[in-house]
């Protein structure tokens, strides 16, 4: 499955700032539950988070992305290597990954194909991990403007593959043995004004504004600068993440 080229291109190019970091613990937790730290192969969607954290706890990390887009603005690390790679064949020989990873993205990817690439690269007692940001929590009067705006206003505009992630990764893999994980979440504080710049790199926000509807997004957009009285003012936000895990039983 490929991503629709507008909503990766434009993402490719926002400003990481106005985005939520995955939690540290979160990278420390998947490296603890690993057997061995040998190899990470992650999947990513227009940005390079997972593949910089995990470099810090694997020997070497892949970072493959499903789309042929270039990363300029990946960072170099010694242990960190970029490919382009689908979730039908993953371009390594049988059981040598120690954790192979999909953040922000199994809503885009063939459960089936990746279940059976999982099984056949990963070693023995090795994971899967898939995780992803849930709709954030505002700690402020804009938050039933912004819930009103994702259910409502972007609800034809959301590709049915949402739908996997909003259901908790209902299709996650039978093949390997679903571990019980903790609860994780991001907690980041932003200014209106990044806000608002997160929620124009939505797809639903970019297929709303192709459909010549960009009216509803500056509605949105004035009506929370309105409520907040300044494009700075800093909001507390919260995103609590969908974390499946699921490991590969020893001696397959």
């Amino acid at each position: 499955m490929m991503i629709p080229a507008r909503n990766f291109s434009y993402q490719a190019g926002v400003d990481a700032s106005n985005h939520p970091r995955y939690p540290e613990e979160l990278f420390s937790y998947l490296a603890g539950l690993s057997t061995t730290t040998h190899r990470a192969y992650v999947y990513e969607i227009g940005n390079n988070q997972a593949a910089t954290y995990l470099a810090s706890r694997f020997d070497e990390v892949i970072s493959a992305d499903m789309n042929q887009v270039k990363k300029p603005n990946a960072p170099s690390k010694s242990r960190l290597s970029y490919i382009c790679s689908t979730s039908a064949k993953i371009p390594l020989v049988e059981k040598t990954v120690d954790l192979l990873t999909v953040s922000q993205a199994w809503h885009w990817i063939e459960a089936k194909e990746l279940e059976q690439e999982a099984y056949r690269v990963l070693r023995p007692g090795g994971l899967l991990a898939v995780w992803g940001f849930n709709l954030p929590r505002i700690d402020e009067p804009i938050s039933a403007l912004v819930h009103h705006y994702y259910n409502h206003e972007l609800k034809d505009y959301w590709p049915d593959e949402r739908k996997n992630h909003e259901q908790a990764y209902a299709d996650f893999p039978t093949r390997l043995a679903l571990l019980p994980t903790p609860a994780f979440a991001v907690h980041q504080p932003l200014t209106a004004s990044q806000l608002l710049n997160y929620i124009l790199s939505w797809s639903a926000t970019l297929e709303l504004i192709a459909a010549g509807k960009k009216a509803v997004y500056d509605k949105l957009y004035q009506d929370v600068l309105k409520r907040l009285g300044s494009a700075d003012k800093l909001l507390n936000i919260s995103w609590p993440l969908t974390l499946k895990v699921a490991r590969k039983k020893q001696g397959c």
